[in-house]
């Protein structure tokens, strides 16, 4: 008997976490144009203990994997992986972890620096704070003219 809840509660934990897509981000872009989904990326790296922290946070955060699983596909791009390699060159990230909401064509609607709490409901109206990004990406140019950058690069 014990070992059937031990069983059953593997599962029920397996099946109900993010599933991050195992294919490369164009491939993505195409399955989110199919299927009408919007994309998640959460960029991070292998040797990063914050980003472990923010996965298992979204893991537990009810709201946040229920969106993901039904409105995205998520992807866990590691800057130390080949795969993760270009969208951190892409997106000018040199911190960890940073996550960006894109819709299925590649245009930038969203992005969180590290552990700021975000609505998973309204992604459009999640904000970064403009200090920041300032600070953190320190690029010589707004964050509107920033996310049409990362648009441009991601749809050519």
């Amino acid at each position: 008997m014990k070992y059937f809840y031990f069983l059953v509660t593997l599962i029920f934990t397996c099946c109900t976490q993010v599933g991050y897509y195992e294919g490369n981000i164009p491939e993505a872009f195409l399955l989110a144009k199919t299927t009408n989904k919007n994309v998640f990326i959460v960029i991070g790296n292998n040797s990063c203990k914050k980003c472990e922290k923010y996965l298992k946070a979204l893991n537990k955060d009810k709201q946040a994997k229920k969106a993901l699983k039904d409105y995205y596909i998520s992807i866990n791009a590691k800057m130390d992986e080949k795969s993760g390699e270009g969208i951190s060159h892409v997106m000018a990230c040199n911190f960890f972890p940073y996550s960006c909401f894109f819709d299925p064509n590649g245009k930038l609607k969203s992005l969180r620096i590290g552990f700021e709490k975000f609505d998973f409901r309204q992604i459009e109206a999640n904000q970064v704070n403009f200090y920041l990004y300032r600070e953190l990406l320190n690029l010589p140019i707004e964050i509107e003219q920033y996310k049409q950058m990362v648009s441009y690069c991601l749809q050519s």
